[in-house]
């Protein structure tokens, strides 16, 4: 009878890196929200949109990441 030993990489580092990342980017989208409500004309505008944009794709897939290693 063969037994196979199988070593799993630790998932504490990766969490923990998937954890700072959804913060970080969830902060980044506090920002570019709060750069919205002070911004004065429209072209000033699309940054803080297309940041929002980005983060808000970013953190779902993130989230699914983090779901996944456990």
């Amino acid at each position: 009878m063969e037994s196979r030993i199988t070593f799993y990489p630790p998932k504490q580092a990766s969490t923990i890196v998937h954890i700072l990342m959804i913060l970080i980017f969830s902060a980044g989208c506090g920002w570019g929200i709060w750069g919205i409500s002070t911004v004065q004309m429209a072209p000033q505008l699309l940054p803080y949109l297309a940041l929002i944009g980005l983060f808000l794709v970013t953190v779902p897939y993130l989230i699914y990441h983090l779901y996944a290693l456990h």
